[in-house]
This record gives structure tokens, sequence and C-alpha cells, in this order.
């Protein structure tokens, strides 16, 4: 459902290409045949590609809750969440001010309008990536087992 959303939303993009990057235990016919059925020819998936090379030369990233989201923090990319279950969100990028959460389908094409072209945003989600890979990924203190810990919690709790 996800995929079929943001192939249809990136016609509203022509000059940005779409690049699905499935898991490496995934087959990658479910995804080739959606792009070729629907036609879309700003799309295109792969698997057997370093996702840090994707994630350098995109502009953008956008997943569920993948850590591919640290990833593209790390890396300095701005970043779209999409969580369309009504359910928290597993892992708190969004929540947490590092991305652009998507709940609705409706919203999507505008969060990745703010995410590429608005200055606010873009400033916002460069600061909140910051806050984010400090209290997450690099600190430290002394203190990585507590925050493994409590994300663990986060993510058994919900």
């Amino acid at each position: 459902v996800i995929t079929d959303k943001l192939l249809e939303t990136m016609r509203q993009f022509p000059d940005k290409q779409l690049l699905i990057k499935a898991d490496p235990y995934e087959r990658l016919a479910p995804y080739t045949e959606r792009i070729s059925v629907g036609s879309y020819i700003n799309a295109v998936a792969v698997r057997d590609i370093d996702i840090y090379t994707l994630i350098y030369f995109s502009e953008l990233v956008i997943t569920q809750d993948s850590t591919a989201g640290l990833e593209a923090m790390i890396l300095d990319k701005p970043l779209i969440t999409v969580n369309l279950t009504k359910r928290e969100d597993r892992v708190p990028y969004s929540g947490k001010g590092a991305a652009l959460g998507v709940y609705e389908e409706v919203d999507l094409s505008s969060a990745i309008e703010k995410a590429l072209t608005d200055r606010e945003t873009i400033l916002k989600l460069k600061i909140g990536r910051s806050a984010f890979l400090e209290e997450y990924a690099y600190k430290i203190d002394g203190k990585a087992n507590e925050r493994i810990s409590s994300l663990l919690k986060h993510y058994i709790e919900n």
C-alpha cells in the first residue's frame, strides 16, 4: 500500500527519481511489476546496492521505521517517515523532530514538497537530526546501555 501511494505521489515530482531499496531478503519482482504496470518512468527498484551509497546520493529518504532513517540522519539527509497503521511510531524519528511524520496518505505529497523546498522545514529537520543523533547515536557519556535499553523498552511496549 505504501509503495503504491509513494509511486503515485511521485507523479507530482516528475523531475525527481524514486529509488525503492528492497531488503536483501525481499524479492524485487513485486516492486518492478508495480513500477512497470503503472508506467512509473521516474521509479526504479534495487536490492543489492550499498545503502550508504544510495543515501549519500539522495536528496531525501522516506521510510516506515527502518534503521535507514538513522543512517540518513547520519549522512545529513532529510527524512520522512510514513506510518499509516494508526499505531504509535515504532521508532520516534518524527516524534523527536528529526523527521516529518506522515500519518495520512493525503499528506505525503506536501511532506515531500516541504522537506525538499521549505526553508523553515529544512532548518527544523536539520536541528532535529542533530538532537536525535546526539541523543541516540554518538554521545560518548557512558550511558549508551541506558539509551539502548530505553529504545528496546519502547519497541517491546509498542
